[in-house]
């Protein structure tokens, strides 16, 4: 568990599954935790010090600023999520930066 520092403000979360006596039997391949950030603040995101990128908005998704596809509600963006993405495995934290004020959002695996 990481604690976070006297006087520094911030939140620690973490999932905790119990399997109670009778209930079947099952496999948990993947569970996830989703936050919200506020767009007018995290636009930059860095998960190595190689992989690092300003985040692209939901207005880089309009017609007149992305090519449109021939599926009338796709169209082209030259990114996706695997470009912010390494295996657990490979990385200890990766997180989301403001430029004002200057704020950080990290995930941490332990």
């Amino acid at each position: 568990m990481y604690m976070l520092s006297s006087g520094v403000s911030g939140f620690h979360c973490d999932a905790i599954y119990e399997l109670l006596a009778g209930s079947p039997a099952f496999d948990l391949a993947q569970t996830r935790m989703v936050f919200k950030w506020r767009r007018d603040m995290f636009h930059y995101t860095a998960i190595t010090d190689e992989k690092q990128s300003i985040m692209p908005m939901s207005e880089d998704l309009l017609p007149d600023r992305a090519k449109q596809l021939i599926v009338p509600e796709s169209v082209l963006l030259i990114d996706d999520k695997y470009q912010y993405s390494m295996d657990n495995k490979d990385g200890g934290v990766h997180g989301w930066i403001s430029s004002g004020p200057i704020i950080g959002f990290w995930v941490i695996f332990s």
